[in-house]
């Protein structure tokens, strides 16, 4: 390394250094209600994921109406989107990998139902 003084300092001509990236994690949760009748199409979306976010979202709903009410969770890749019921008074808890969004769909058309999602969402990515 060759260093000479410029301006009360050393300039150095030494090889740059390599870029380093460092993962970086983040977590965002929430709890909130949720309502609806939608029976057809696109649903409730109660969530929907950046497809650039690779996210793992735990959570759970809680159905507090007298309807039941199906679940959808779509992932980015892998499996077909996974469906479940939740019967009056009864709860779904689920982790998954790579979501994309998640919707809700009455069981009967016209339907109410009512009920309670609570989520965790995770993510990592690269900071430099």
């Amino acid at each position: 390394m060759s260093c000479k003084c410029k301006n009360h300092g050393c300039e150095c001509k030494c090889p740059s250094r390599p870029n380093s990236t460092k993962p970086k994690t983040l977590t965002f949760e929430n709890c909130t209600t949720v309502a609806g009748s939608t029976f057809q199409g696109e649903g409730n979306v109660v969530l929907i994921v950046d497809p650039d976010i690779e996210a793992t979202v735990a959570g759970s709903f809680e159905n507090t109406s007298n309807a039941g009410f199906n679940v959808l969770v779509i992932l980015n890749s892998g499996p077909a989107p996974a469906a479940r019921t939740v019967e009056p008074g009864d709860s779904f808890t689920f982790v998954y990998n790579d979501v994309s969004r998640i919707a809700l769909f009455a069981l009967v058309e016209g339907e109410r139902y009512t009920g309670i999602f609570k989520y965790q969402l995770t993510y990592t990515f690269d900071v430099q």
